[in-house]
């Protein structure tokens, strides 16, 4: 028998990103009937967190599903109306998702690797882009077109023959809660070897944080971090770093950010990398690059009018 609403997690995301909570006597009435879900993924990498937090910024107490077990919700009464943006995903056989959600499929990256968690070795694309795990996509981008977050995803649903269009990152949508900026500047996840560059470069003394975090660590604990680390990118001068979910964010945030990856061809950047200053590894490693710590240049506003679209596509969705 599939899972019941008791593997569901529930967040209250009215207070600053958000603390799980659990249904008591008085949320009955919101787990029956048409309740609003946000898609949740507990992996080592807190960027997964990030953008449950940008889906969940759109609804007062949104149900979190598990992504790599959309298949066993379990239809009590009513459905499950979704945002399903994301990275898709490590356990491939559960796709595709139970009939008790009704999806808004935006920001979706379908990830050309295998499963992490794949018994049968399935590459995550390919499953999902045949047969009747195809016939699912067409049939809801038949009511709706399917955002792709990359251009790599477009191209991917494109061929396969599903409407869908650039829709680019939800974490785009992140809001600014005005806070006090600092002279602080960050490094998230640089290598070593540009890092030590940068600093020598730029004279100033740069913080490190990263997105990796222990496996096992609880959803609370996930979500407290999410907070901490937002607040840190608002607050810094400027921030550099090689994590996607660092770079969007800032964008976001207001905060000058310069991205610095050993691969900027990666899939997962395309139609993105273009919104941030950004160079390679290689490059930043031999003191080529010109991007001044000191006094960063500003964002440029290209991403505006993604993030205002993917606004109004998931508040149409919520209802608001």
């Amino acid at each position: 028998m599939p899972d019941d609403d008791r593997q569901i997690d529930y967040l209250d995301s009215g207070v600053k990103c958000g603390t799980p909570m659990a249904p008591d006597d008085h949320e009955v009435s919101h787990m029956f009937g048409d309740r609003i879900a946000v898609i949740r993924a507990l992996t080592p990498n807190i960027g997964d967190d990030m953008q449950t937090v940008a889906a969940a910024r759109y609804v007062p107490k949104p149900a979190m599903l598990d992504r790599d077990r959309l298949d066993r919700v379990w239809r009590l009464s009513g459905k499950y109306r979704t945002i399903m943006n994301g990275w898709y995903m490590y356990r491939p056989e559960s796709w595709p998702p139970s009939r008790a959600i009704d999806p808004l499929l935006v920001s979706m990256h379908l990830s050309n690797r295998v499963g992490r968690l794949s018994k049968q070795d399935l590459r995550t694309r390919e499953h999902l882009l045949s047969g009747d795990n195809l016939a699912y996509f067409k049939h809801h981008a038949a009511k709706r077109a399917i955002g792709a977050r990359d251009l790599s995803t477009l191209e991917a649903l494109q061929k396969a023959g599903v409407e869908a269009y650039f829709s680019g990152c939800l974490t785009l949508t992140l809001q600014p809660r005005n806070l006090p900026r600092s002279d602080a500047v960050l490094a998230v996840d640089v290598a070593p070897e540009a890092l030590a560059q940068i600093e020598k470069k730029s004279g100033v003394p740069i913080a490190t944080l990263t997105h990796k975090i222990k496996t096992g660590m609880a959803l609370g604990g996930r979500l407290r971090l999410i907070d901490e680390l937002l607040a840190s990118y608002e607050t810094a001068r400027v921030v550099v770093t090689s994590r996607l979910h660092v770079a969007l964010p800032c964008l976001a945030l207001g905060t000058p950010v310069f991205f610095v990856h050993k691969n900027l061809d990666d899939p997962r950047f395309g139609g993105l990398i273009n919104l941030v200053h950004a160079a390679p590894v290689t490059d930043v490693a031999a003191g080529r690059f010109d991007y001044d710590l000191n006094a960063p240049p500003a964002n440029a506003d290209d991403w505006k009018p993604i993030a205002q679209k993917l606004r109004q596509t998931v508040e149409a969705f919520v209802g608001h």
